[in-house]
């Protein structure tokens, strides 16, 4: 893994200890490294809107993968923020599977302000064992409830929960 220096170490450290968190189902710790303002795009589409969004928005994948995990492939950080490439993985309704993901995020005075992710819909809502096209959002399949509607939009876009 590669590794800047002076505020990137700090950086480098809180991305390192989040993914390391959220692996020990610490949810709680890792969105407490959110600033209050926190936003997160998926795949270029705004779907997170702040600290308590972001934690409404990923129950649904906690109680959908509840052996989720984080493998942690690459992790580069500057005095701004840092991106990983990493996979997301777990049992979900169909099966085992793991995901890859690339993340960039910007940090401020501390705190994470910013997460761009990037992967792919199909494979993510496949995971997850969403039937999502081409019903309309939100139509039950087959007596399942479907997640809120804010959660299926990150299921298409792309995903990543916590962050």
């Amino acid at each position: 893994m590669s590794k800047g220096i002076a505020m990137s170490d700090h950086n480098y450290d809180l991305l390192r200890v989040m993914f390391e968190r959220w692996n020990a189902h610490d949810v709680e710790y890792v969105y407490g490294l959110f600033a209050d303002n926190y936003r997160e795009y998926l795949n270029g589409v705004l779907v997170k809107n702040g600290r308590a969004d972001a934690r409404e928005a990923d129950r649904f994948l906690y109680k959908t993968i509840p052996d989720y995990r984080t493998e942690l492939d690459d992790l580069y950080a500057d005095e701004h923020g840092g991106a990983l490439r990493w996979r997301f993985t777990g049992t979900g309704p169909a099966g085992p599977f793991a995901l890859p993901v690339a993340s960039f995020y910007r940090i401020t005075n501390g705190r994470i302000t910013e997460c761009w992710q990037y992967g792919d819909p199909t494979a993510n809502a496949h995971a997850l064992g969403l039937d999502v096209l081409p019903r309309q959002v939100g139509q039950p399949r087959d007596g399942r409830d479907l997640p809120d509607r804010r959660v299926l939009p990150m299921v298409i876009v792309g995903m990543q929960p916590g962050c």
